[in-house]
């Protein structure tokens, strides 16, 4: 009877300890698929900063920005696939030198209820806790829910200067919704930003010269905030292995001109 037992015990206790290594092997295998999926992630982020860099002129408006996004999907890399994109960052408003009048106004043309209240809620947050640093941290502000949030964030940065005389947002690439509402900030006649879309794309500082004549009564450094040129960009990458081990990487970076110089404003993360 004891050797009945003893062997009884004997059988649990090799059946658990054999589900417990195919566990670990299964964790480790995970694992390793997973380091794997982050280098691919990153190859194809890498890829989208150094073609930025390379051609940045070609990307400085939505065409070219869409035909490299477009190039990007489902790339085969080492043993897995990555997707990669460039989202322009002065296609959109500065989260943290915004105007009350200006997040109101594109809050109310964006849907929002009360718009009023959601934009002074923003202005408190950032006199109560300093500068966002993520745009994300919109979900923070109490006036502020979560439908608000996937609305209006694609529309804010906080990745450009955001001032007059910055050189903030690009005329190319914004949003009609964007352009209007700062031109209607900076008191620019409402037939403006037809007239910049069509004109559109600018490939120099004409588009200074198009702005004052367009708008005589606009302010120099208002004029300024505009620009034609985009080196600031959000890189995401999304690599899959195996049809089941996803990871996504996200940076942001600064790409000059003269191609001297790729300035990572903020490395890598992972979503």
């Amino acid at each position: 009877m004891a050797a009945l037992w003893i062997s009884a015990i004997l059988m649990v206790v090799s059946a658990g300890l054999t589900v417990y290594v195919k566990l670990q092997q299964r964790a480790v295998k995970n694992y390793e698929l997973r380091v794997k999926a982050f280098y691919v992630a990153r190859a194809g982020a890498n890829t989208m900063v150094f073609e930025t860099n390379r051609a940045q002129n070609r990307y400085s408006n939505l065409a070219g920005i869409n035909s490299l996004n477009s190039g990007k999907k489902e790339v085969k890399f080492g043993e897995g696939v990555y997707t990669a994109t460039i989202e322009d960052e002065k296609s959109k408003a500065n989260i943290n030198t915004a105007s009350e009048f200006l997040m109101r106004r594109m809050f109310e043309e964006l849907g929002l209820k009360d718009a009023a209240t959601k934009a002074r809620g923003v202005m408190k947050w950032r006199r109560e806790h300093g500068l966002l640093l993520h745009v994300e941290e919109l979900g923070l502000v109490p006036e502020l829910d979560v439908d608000d949030c996937f609305k209006i964030i694609p529309y804010f940065t906080v990745y450009s200067i955001g001032t007059p005389g910055s050189a903030s947002l690009n005329v190319n690439t914004a949003s009609s919704m964007v352009l209007k509402t700062q031109i209607e900030e900076f008191n620019g006649p409402a037939t403006l930003t037809p007239q910049l879309i069509q004109k559109r794309p600018f490939r120099d500082r004409s588009v200074w010269a198009f702005i004052s004549s367009r708008a005589p009564r606009m302010a120099l450094p208002n004029v300024n905030y505009f620009t034609f040129s985009a080196p600031v960009f959000r890189v995401r990458s999304t690599a899959t292995l195996n049809d089941t081990i996803k990871v996504t990487i996200n940076t942001v970076v600064e790409n000059w001109l003269d191609k001297h110089e790729i300035i990572y404003i903020l490395d890598w993360w992972e979503e």
